[in-house]
């Protein structure tokens, strides 16, 4: 049975990427407050330590995670207006700025297409951009397992007279289907208790 949340709805996963990620670093790296720490740091006669050039490192990763932030968001905004849903997921590497499923209505794929095209314009010369999709709603649709107990499989597997270690859905569905044909009251009429009514 289909979920309404994603009844007709298709999912298309977006990541973008930096273009020239060397260039995005030496841009982060000018930005004023870490160049400058840098060069207190190159002025000191003592030298630069391992643990200022930690510093350095730190200061330029948040730099650079609010820049993508900035990105992302600007990425996520857009494409929300011709979406039902988003789910961000893990990013593999620094060079990734988005990796998002959105949930999409089938009839507005099109829209999403241009949104994302417009998108690539809008910074042809700083990301790029890649769509996987349309895929079934798979990131937008939870399925519970549960772990059985042993020996209520066993149990089950005694009780529809399944013989082998192994059944399939079909061979579980017809014994389950012999076992109610074969208890049913109007096969075993003697399974019937007499009501009597005040």
């Amino acid at each position: 049975m289909s979920s309404p949340k994603i009844s007709d709805r298709i999912e298309i996963d977006l990541t973008a990427t930096w273009i020239d990620f060397s260039a995005v670093l030496k841009e982060v790296g000018e930005e004023k407050e870490i160049k400058e720490f840098k060069e207190r740091l190159l002025a000191d006669p003592e030298g630069v330590t391992v643990e200022d050039q930690m510093k350095v490192v730190a200061m330029i990763k948040k730099a650079l995670d609010e820049k993508r932030e900035k990105y992302a968001e600007l990425i996520q905004n857009t494409l929300k207006a011709v979406s039902q849903d988003f789910k961000v997921h893990e990013l593999m590497d620094d060079k990734m700025i988005i990796n998002t499923a959105f949930l999409i209505d089938k009839d507005k794929q099109t829209d999403f297409d241009l949104k994302v095209e417009e998108l690539d314009t809008k910074f042809a010369e700083k990301l790029n951009f890649r769509c996987v999709g349309p895929l079934p709603p798979y990131s937008f649709y939870t399925l519970e397992v549960r772990k059985m107990d042993l020996e209520e499989i066993e149990w089950a597997r005694k009780k529809f007279g399944l013989l082998n270690d192994f059944a399939t859905k079909d061979e579980i569905k017809r014994a389950y289907q012999r076992l109610a044909i074969s208890t049913h009251p109007d096969r075993n009429p003697e399974m019937l208790t007499e009501c009597k009514c005040p």
